[in-house]
């Protein structure tokens, strides 16, 4: 941002430079005129058309003590002074703004070469991951292909990933032993909690030693949540929203 600004102004700058180029060789008389002082007003207006005119021109005639002729000549001599210093005061503001470009373009420079180590750097670190996951998954494949008995260790390699990192249960399809028989078990208790009707008591409709659908609820959040660790709660969840459920 500041360097967009030190630049506009460095723009207005030269178009009022340019501009008061143009009006100087203008006021040479056209007699007067040599082959490169015309060569030179050409190129002048030639680029005052790309840059355009300035919004505060430089006044050019105080500067060559070009005046009205009933001025009196101490009060013109103190108005060309004043121009030369206004125009002395313009160049200082321009080395200003240079130098203000300057800083701020070093400044560019330096965040560019930061940014650019940063993403050199995370490209290396992700191209050490995939070279390593790559590599990682090679070596599975091969010892699954030469050593089928390693192809069960395997398996409890990939479910205990699943257990640290449940989005990766419906990737790869794979669930711990122990999170499903977490889930065997606490079924299991909810069953044997629950009073089973007897054919006698199905056949006459009797169903008031059932326990409410509530409760049966409770009893089987109960189970399940002494049954699982906190990883399988997690897994359950991550298959829950991964189902719509």
């Amino acid at each position: 941002k500041s360097r967009a600004k030190a630049k506009n102004q460095l723009e207005e700058q030269s178009r009022a430079l340019t501009t008061a180029v143009v009006d100087t060789l203008q006021l040479e008389p056209p007699e007067e005129r040599n082959e490169e002082s015309a060569l030179a007003l050409r190129l002048a207006r030639e680029d005052q058309r790309i840059e355009g005119l300035p919004d505060v021109p430089i006044p050019v005639e105080p500067l060559l003590g070009i005046f009205p002729s009933n001025m009196p000549p101490t009060e013109a001599e103190r108005a060309k002074q004043k121009a030369n210093t206004a125009l002395d005061a313009r160049f200082a503001g321009v080395e200003k703004l240079l130098r203000r470009e300057h800083a701020t373009e070093e400044r560019l420079e330096q965040f560019g070469e930061v940014y650019e180590a940063e993403k050199n750097e995370r490209r290396l670190r992700w191209l050490k991951i995939f070279g390593s996951g790559s590599l990682l998954l090679g070596a599975a494949v091969a010892l699954g292909v030469f050593v089928p008995a390693a192809i069960p260790i395997l398996g409890r390699i990939l479910a205990w990933l699943v257990s640290k990192v449940p989005a990766l249960a419906g990737a790869v399809g794979v669930v711990s032993v122990k999170a499903f028989d977490a889930v065997v078990k606490g079924v299991e208790r909810t069953k044997a909690a629950s009073p089973e009707p007897s054919a006698t008591s199905l056949g006459n409709e009797r169903f008031d030693a059932l326990p409410a659908p509530d409760g049966l609820l409770q009893v089987l959040h109960l189970n399940f949540s002494r049954e699982m660790d906190a990883e399988h709660k997690a897994l359950v969840r991550t298959r829950k929203g991964a189902l719509g459920l």
